[in-house]
């Protein structure tokens, strides 16, 4: 499951995870199905690879990432049912505070990738919001 969880914080599929780790897909697809777990040096070197890159790797920081992208969310919502135009400043913020190199659309993806997650369904409409660019 930490696999899964860990590519969840990038927004990537299987496929792009395995690419942007160096790794065979199908090692990715196994870990995540759970069928073999990957050798904890490896693990330790992916995680090694995403704090690099800004991304959460132990408990707490995923804890913490995890309430940052749902209240990160609920302001793009709040934001887009007033007709605000501060998406990208809020999307701006969460980026600088966890230091991610991604462009401003795949930490928008991020976001709604562990918004999603965290819910069995729907309900806020998050899957219908784009990122609109803002003049």
């Amino acid at each position: 499951m930490i696999i899964k969880q860990l590519r969840t914080y990038t927004g990537l599929s299987q496929s792009n995870f395995a690419r942007y780790l160096g790794i065979p897909v199908a090692n990715i697809q196994r870990w995540e199905q759970g069928t073999v777990n990957p050798p904890e040096y490896v693990l330790g070197l992916i995680k090694k690879v995403m704090k690099n890159d800004g991304y959460p790797v132990n408990d707490e920081e995923m804890n913490e990432f995890n309430i940052a992208c749902c209240e990160t969310c609920g302001l793009i919502i709040s934001d887009n049912i007033r007709g605000g135009k501060n998406m990208n400043m809020i999307l701006q913020d969460f980026k600088e505070k966890y230091k991610l190199k991604n462009s401003t659309e795949e930490i928008f993806r991020i976001i709604k990738s562990v918004f999603h997650e965290k819910l069995s369904n729907d309900k806020y409409g998050i899957n219908n919001l784009k990122q609109v660019k803002y003049e």
